[in-house]
């Protein structure tokens, strides 16, 4: 027999309670699609903010109290942005052309501008944006270091 409640063990041993079982099954799938759908609106995210897709996503994240994987989340998909526009100098074969440096200049200013966005965006008082903004920017001073050392790498 389960045991739900000590004080309420024997209604629960006489009831077969597999349909909640079912139900959390159902709930878990659900929240890994929804949460597939969020990380792909995140990619999006990098190249250009839109507050209301961030409001949505900010929603489903609060929804599971997973400000921490947001926020994580978000700088992974970030850096991913900025390897994908500057790679690292091994994988760079021969010199670039100078429109080919403009180009990816141009995205790369995209992506930083959408990042200032996002972290200037939080201005709700509501614990959960507060907590998001304080994480995000803590972690700001890492994403500039990186950013720092890609362009380094790109001018050498």
């Amino acid at each position: 027999p389960r045991v739900f409640c000590p004080d309420h063990d024997e209604t629960w041993s006489v009831l077969d309670c597999t349909c909640i079982q079912s139900v959390a099954e159902r709930i878990a799938s659900t929240t890994v699609l929804s949460l597939r759908g969020a990380h792909e609106n995140l990619e999006h995210l990098c190249a250009k903010f839109d507050p209301m897709q961030y409001l949505e996503i900010l929603k489903a994240y609060q929804e599971l109290n997973a400000g921490t994987e947001l926020v994580d989340r978000l700088f992974a998909e970030y850096e991913k942005a900025i390897a994908k526009v500057l790679p690292p100098p091994p994988t760079v074969t021969g010199k670039p052309s100078v429109q080919d440096l403009v180009e990816k200049f141009e995205i790369f200013g995209d992506i930083l501008v959408s990042f200032h966005q996002l972290i200037t965006f939080h201005r709700d008082e509501e614990p959960f944006q507060k907590s998001v903004k304080r994480q995000l920017r803590s972690k700001t001073a890492m994403m500039w270091l990186s950013v720092d050392k890609r362009c380094c790498q790109v001018v050498k």
